[in-house]
């Protein structure tokens, strides 16, 4: 959208199609999903994030802190999605700078709800990464 009019109904259409693929692919979608929406501050997300999802233009936009990662000490793990909003480079970056992470885990057939998405196959690899750590 050249003009950046998030309220016209071609961007919406856009949006939402682009939505269902990238950020949860439910039909429909999760209940706790669309209570998030509901319940959440948009005017302060907007100014966070910008007026859409998929082209940040908020206060975030040159937000980054992956030069103070490796300052984390404890052990790190990173779940993405195989279509998930964050890309894989992203994702991968917070992997390589963190000291202590396990290596990138993909979620197959995942967004960036990948855990409403596949519960099963996250609680799986969440509780793979936590087993050594319990005493």
């Amino acid at each position: 959208i050249a003009n950046k009019d998030f309220q016209s109904p071609l961007f919406k259409t856009l949006n939402d199609n682009i939505a269902n693929h990238f950020t949860c692919r439910l039909i429909p979608p999760a209940e706790c999903f669309m209570q998030s929406f509901e319940r959440m501050n948009s005017i302060l997300y907007s100014k966070m994030q910008g007026e859409c999802e998929f082209m940040i233009g908020g206060v975030l936009q040159d937000w980054n802190i992956t030069n103070r990662l490796y300052l984390v000490e404890c052990p790190v793990l990173v779940l993405a999605g195989e279509f998930d909003t964050m890309t894989e480079e992203c994702s991968q970056a917070i992997v390589q700078a963190c000291p202590h992470a396990v290596p990138l885990i993909t979620i197959p057939r995942a967004s960036h709800c990948k855990l409403l998405e596949e519960p099963q196959v996250c609680v799986a690899h969440m509780a793979a990464f936590l087993k050594p750590l319990v005493r």
